[in-house]
């Protein structure tokens, strides 16, 4: 694991109470929901947002949001034979990490959608001939920062990797402010502008 990565920060605890208390922000709970921190985050690029509505161990422990994505991947016509997840796979072994014992286990890395659609790339199918909803059959991003529930425990990380530096100190003070840049969000609440920003990558 490269010293000082990932960077984390549990929300909910005293000291985050104190900075959500700020500029007259106040939450539902003892620590942000996904309700809360939904409005925050929703003009941002790549918004990802997987919200467990059952709070049971099997069903429903843990949530997930992230947005700002260091790379992206879309595809948007399915072709038999193309690997779709190729360069998802190369990219990611770029970023590797070691998970966190005790945290979520999604703590950054590639989230999406992939559609029905692509399987048109592992089996021959008839062409559609109108796509009705138009969207991508696959839409990837890879996520440096990660805000992460686990329902079970009633706790709420966020988590910060340093994607995509490579060199160890770049990359622990680049996942420090990225930290801080997603709590200053958290800290100023919804923007009124039509949308957000992180500043310079």
């Amino acid at each position: 694991m490269t010293p000082g990565v990932p960077v984390i920060y549990e929300l909910g605890t005293a000291d985050a109470e104190a900075l959500f208390s700020q500029e007259g922000r106040a939450f539902s709970e003892t620590q942000p929901t996904v309700a809360d921190l939904l409005p925050i985050f929703a003009a941002c690029p790549g918004l990802v947002v997987f919200d467990s509505a059952k709070t049971s161990a099997q069903l429903g422990r843990y949530s997930v949001l992230a947005a700002d994505p260091v790379r992206t991947f879309e595809l948007r016509e399915p072709r038999f034979g193309l690997d779709p997840l190729a360069e998802i796979r190369e990219a990611m072994a770029e970023f590797q990490t070691e998970p966190v014992p005790g945290l979520p286990p999604f703590q950054g890395g590639a989230a999406g959608i992939l559609s029905y659609e692509l399987g048109r790339c592992f089996e021959q199918l008839p062409t559609v001939m109108y796509d009705e909803l138009q969207i991508p059959c696959l839409a990837v991003g890879i996520y440096d920062w990660v805000i992460a529930w686990d329902h079970q425990q009633g706790r709420c990380w966020l988590i910060s990797q340093g994607f995509p530096e490579a060199d160890q100190t770049q990359r622990s003070r680049r996942a420090q402010e990225r930290a801080e840049r997603v709590l200053t969000m958290i800290r100023k609440g919804a923007p009124r502008r039509e949308s957000a920003t992180f500043g310079t990558a």
